[in-house]
């Protein structure tokens, strides 16, 4: 059951990948993007509410409780602003690459801080999906293209924060989840995990703004950017039905059936490699070269390797 799971957040992820990637030409500044993430998060809190009501659990958990909802929260909006900013000023390529070193961050905390066993098959599984990253993406840039420090640091952060979100999962199962001696069910975990990603994300916008209208360089006002959100409305809301899914199904896969870090987050990320070439070359007209074909036989046999051995 915990591959059926597995197998529902990583569709949930395919689909908002497809919807977000037709709404990439709505973004116009830097604050229309936090903006839009921010909206995003707004309506995973109120589709929250709906499992938090069946559950009998809308109440205020224990600080420690909170403290894992706002370190993961906070890791959320720290990797989707950061993805954001490091995008504008470094390659997908260079970026991707390091959201899949971020995708290990988990598996590596939980060896080191719970003692749970790094198999050396699953490791060698996890290096063959990171592997693979480096074959399905062109390294190839223009010279105008400049990578500087503060865009490295925009990219380390991203795939730390990444990381970090997928372990608040973690120490969630291990601290409140079934079997614990306080235990709180999945939809508070997610509920308040949106709720401070949220205010991060507004308090990142914010800044946004206030910076662009210091430089003068803010030509759209707040309410003309909530205006334009009109439009594409309808995705946002599917992407953020699509993101609360699959952060759910993930804490069911890791909470009620127990999959470890080690197969989780790097399956993940291998099978989210091989849907998003498929989804690209099927409906965005990107050819299937010789190179895509063999880094996503690559990411399988990383993800195989993982599983089976």
């Amino acid at each position: 059951m915990a591959y059926l799971f597995l197998f529902l957040s990583l569709a949930a992820l395919a689909i908002k990948g497809y919807w977000g990637k037709k709404t990439s030409n709505q973004m116009r500044q830097v604050s229309d993007s936090f903006l839009f993430n921010l909206v995003r998060a707004v309506i995973c809190c109120v589709i929250g509410v709906v499992p938090l009501l069946l559950d009998g659990a809308f109440f205020l958990p224990v600080p420690p409780m909170l403290l894992i909802c706002l370190f993961g929260g906070v890791s959320t909006a720290l990797f989707l602003a950061c993805w954001i900013l490091a995008v504008r000023t470094i390659s997908y390529a260079v970026v991707d690459v390091a959201l899949a070193m971020g995708a290990l961050l988990p598996a590596l905390l939980c060896a080191i801080l719970f003692q749970e066993p790094l198999a050396p098959f699953k490791m060698l599984g996890m290096a063959i999906v990171v592997g693979s990253i480096f074959i399905l993406t062109d390294f190839q840039k223009s010279p105008s293209q400049k990578k500087s420090l503060s865009a490295v640091l925009l990219v380390v952060l991203a795939a730390v924060g990444e990381g970090l979100s997928s372990f608040s999962q973690q120490l969630y199962r291990r601290y409140f989840g079934e079997g614990a001696a306080l235990s709180y069910p999945k939809s508070v975990y997610n509920f308040y995990l949106y709720v401070f990603a949220a205010l991060a994300l507004l308090l990142f916008y914010t800044v946004a703004v206030f910076a662009a209208k210091k430089k003068g360089s803010a030509p759209f006002s707040v309410k003309e950017q909530l205006f334009s959100l009109k439009k594409p409305f309808f995705y946002i809301l599917g992407m953020a039905v699509c993101l609360y899914l699959a952060t759910y199904f993930q804490t069911v896969a890791t909470g009620d059936y127990g999959m470890s870090a080690q197969i989780l987050y790097p399956v993940l990320k291998g099978g989210s490699l091989i849907t998003s070439n498929i989804i690209t070359i099927s409906c965005f007209g990107d050819k299937l070269t010789v190179r895509r074909g063999v880094g996503m036989a690559v990411a399988l046999a990383g993800i195989l390797i993982i599983n089976l051995l």
